[in-house]
């Protein structure tokens, strides 16, 4: 699942910024990531799962976690080496399966009127 924000600048409209983020998706879909993008995703990704566990009780979750959705909770001792082997043609594959209008679901959520 991917989640994509988006905060509306002074003077947009949702409509603005929900047209922006499906540009950026065709982008990918058409030509890829560059290496300075994919490199930048990968570390915070690595950075994520090495320090987005800093307790015990987010440890507990996340062995739980791994647990649940594969059988087995060390599978989290592969997880860095999985990221490892994820490719740009990967990337790019994967939005142009995943990433059809079709697929969407879109929330929009507004402040009410002062």
């Amino acid at each position: 699942m991917l989640v994509a924000l988006g905060i509306v600048a002074p003077g947009k409209s949702s409509g603005d910024v929900e047209r922006a983020i499906y540009e950026e998706i065709e982008k990918i879909k058409k030509d890829g990531v560059t290496d300075e993008e994919f490199q930048k995703a990968k570390n915070t990704q690595e950075d994520k799962f090495i320090f987005g566990k800093k307790n015990v009780l987010e440890k507990a979750e996340a062995l739980a976690q791994y647990h649940t959705y594969f059988g087995k909770a060390s599978v989290i001792n592969t997880e860095l080496d999985n990221y490892a082997k994820i490719t740009k043609a990967d990337l790019q594959r994967v939005a142009k399966q995943y990433f059809a209008a079709d697929k969407r679901v879109v929330i929009t959520y507004v402040p009410k009127a002062k």
